[in-house]
């Protein structure tokens, strides 16, 4: 019989665990209603996570090798940022909550995401959200707004967002689901569940073109075509896809003079003149701020102090080419945390990669569904495009909940394959 103090400790324990639940499934929604909403969840989820630690007395997950590196690099972090930033606050308001995205991507990975109900409710959820934000963005390209009454920025879309990013939500979330909709059509008789895939798959694409984010496109892109090569079973409704996204998107181009120029036209302008430009004179900046500080790196979020230093070589104008980061995350890695910070990164990278790879051998029915969230990753990491800086707390988000999801489906606890979702 179960005393009523342990009858107290087990209500507290499944609310803590539900609110966990309910706070990981939001998520999606939480990520297009702000960048405070979604950091939020994270952050209490974190909370959660180690207080149902503490209750149930078990710790093992800081074993984990991930684990125990992340919290180094975060304790690294936070030296950086007291004894070698030159901004303090600055570096802080990085170094600081860096620690809690360790903690939420080992909730995700040991607690939340182990029941294969909150992964099946997780996985509608952000399927809900990624429909809603191509509908979102298509209106606004044909109308002038979205849904939400929003207008279209003056050369992107914004979609549901504050700012012109809904090609890079696109392209870093949809393709967990695209590979589970291409592998369970598969499985499927008869050619309705194929064709539905096919066409959703075609129109995220289409999105994300007319969204004028040109690395996002060419991400997603890269992405599918790795599903090609690693999903057999789903190769000629893969190849139907690129055709008819291929004609989707060439036709949009070739019919708005704007997009043609956005995509067409800037692409050019940028790789003939690349290291002139924005994106090559902050990669060549912030290989220089490295070079100068090789070891230590200069802080989180000190980039621009270190930019505008008259030392350096000029590259154009000071507001071109000195921003808060280098818009490149191993870039922002080398510069700011120097080769001690990139070494825990370079050895982070390593652990999840096993991990990953390890686990999608032994995988059966969610093999599809790992290996799409294992290539968003690689999305998140493709060292040859721009990007956000990777502790953006929006950015950052998405990146280790994509993480957390798959290494639960490829490392989950006690190491042994989930029940399927």
């Amino acid at each position: 019989m179960i005393g009523p103090a342990a009858a107290v400790l087990t209500v507290r324990a499944d609310l803590v665990q539900r609110l966990g639940a309910i706070l990981l499934i939001a998520m999606p929604v939480l990520l297009v209603v702000g960048q405070a909403a979604a950091d939020i969840a994270l952050s209490l989820i974190a909370v959660l996570f180690v207080l149902h630690s503490a209750r149930t007395r078990d710790f093992a997950w800081l074993e984990e090798p991930w684990v125990l590196v992340g919290l180094t690099v975060w304790i690294w972090l936070m030296l950086g940022a007291w004894y070698v930033a030159a901004d303090t606050t600055a570096a802080n308001s990085r170094a600081a909550p860096f620690g809690r995205f360790v903690v939420f991507a080992a909730a995700l990975q040991f607690w939340l995401f182990d029941d294969p109900v909150v992964r099946r409710t997780f996985l509608r959820v952000l399927g809900l959200v990624l429909a809603f934000v191509v509908l979102d963005c298509l209106v606004q390209y044909l109308s002038g707004e979205d849904l939400l009454g929003r207008p279209a920025g003056r050369i992107r879309l914004t979609g549901p967002f504050d700012e012109t990013v809904p090609g890079g939500f696109l392209s870093r979330l949809a393709l967990p689901l695209v590979a589970f909709g291409f592998g369970w059509a598969a499985t499927i008789r008869g050619s309705g569940p194929t064709i539905g895939v096919v066409a959703a798959t075609a129109l995220v694409g289409l999105a994300i073109a007319l969204t004028g984010e040109r690395a996002a496109l060419i991400m997603f892109a890269f992405g599918l075509g790795l599903l090609f090569l690693l999903l057999p079973e789903a190769r000629r409704p893969l190849l139907v896809t690129g055709l008819i996204g291929a004609l989707l998107v060439g036709g949009a181009v070739l019919t708005q003079p704007n997009l043609k120029t956005r995509l067409v036209g800037h692409t050019a302008r940028d790789l003939t003149d690349f290291w002139d430009r924005r994106v090559g004179e902050l990669l060549l900046r912030g290989l220089e701020v490295w070079q100068a500080h090789p070891v230590t790196g200069i802080g989180l979020k000190n980039f621009r102090q270190h930019c505008e230093r008259d030392d350096f070589e000029p590259r154009g104008r000071v507001e071109e080419r000195c921003y808060t980061h280098p818009h490149h995350i191993w870039n922002e890695w080398l510069a700011e945390t120097g080769l001690i910070g990139f070494a825990g990164f370079l050895a982070l990278l390593g652990l999840w990669g096993r991990a990953i790879v390890r686990g999608l051998q032994r995988l059966g029915t969610d093999y599809p569904l790992a290996l799409g969230t294992g290539i968003a990753l690689l999305i998140f990491l493709w060292p040859l495009r721009p990007s956000m800086s990777f502790f953006s707390n929006w950015l950052a988000a998405m990146f280790w909940l994509m993480l957390g999801l798959a290494l639960a489906l490829t490392a989950p606890r006690g190491g042994r394959p989930n029940p399927p979702s």
